[in-house]
């Protein structure tokens, strides 16, 4: 209680979701009466009706929420267990509730991923989003840690001028057109890592660079 009420921001979440801690929403009533931002991320599966409700009246400042992908398919392949059109309702009814209590709050942020496949189809995913409510989207690189998860290296994506930039500018003229803030800033920053890579391979003898290919085959 001797540091809530010096806090100026709480987040309400660890490691895990915390939305099935049974508790929660008295959690989130108790936090509230400290003069500080509560938020949280969310895997956004259990935004109901009560939950919604609660987090307009409960003073919570912004959720986010996990969600990369266009499709089903896309979405559900990446998180597993994960119900495509369950969050999506989920956002629309968080967005409706707020609406109806004339609050902007809590403002919802969509943490999304820069999978190759979802930069291919930011501007439909930055359309979707924003139809469905969402405040601001975020698009963050995915981070590889090759001792444990290396497979995932081949769905990492770097932007290029020559591709990926296109593709962000669209993505941001929708974001513009529909009201809602594309942040992809630190997504824009591997576009350095691009280029260095590019050049350190450009440097490289003929023999380093086929045990490249052999190894990435």
């Amino acid at each position: 209680e001797e540091i809530l009420k010096h806090a100026l921001i709480i987040h309400a979440s660890g490691y895990g979701e915390p939305t099935i801690h049974p508790q929660y929403k008295e959690l989130l009533q108790y936090l509230s009466g400290y003069e500080a931002l509560i938020d949280f991320f969310t895997n956004g599966m259990h935004l109901d009706d009560e939950l919604c409700q609660h987090l307009v009246q409960g003073h919570v400042h912004r959720i986010s929420i996990s969600f990369s992908g266009v499709t089903k398919e896309e979405y559900e392949n990446i998180y597993l267990g994960g119900d495509f059109e369950r969050v999506l309702g989920g956002i629309r009814r968080l967005a409706a509730a707020k609406r109806l209590a004339g609050t902007e709050y809590p403002r919802i942020e969509v943490n999304s991923i820069a999978f190759r496949h979802h930069i291919d189809s930011l501007p439909g995913f930055v359309r979707l989003m924003a139809e469905a409510g969402a405040n601001i989207i975020h698009v963050k690189p995915l981070r590889v840690f090759e001792a444990t998860i290396a497979e995932l290296k081949h769905h990492e994506s770097h932007m290029h001028p020559e591709r990926e930039e296109k593709i962000l500018l669209q993505a941001k003229e929708v974001a513009k057109e529909l009201g809602v803030h594309l942040a992809s800033a630190p997504y824009e920053a591997t576009q350095k890592h691009a280029l260095n890579y590019t050049r350190s391979f450009n440097a490289m003898p003929d023999e380093d660079r086929e045990a490249l290919f052999q190894r990435v085959l």
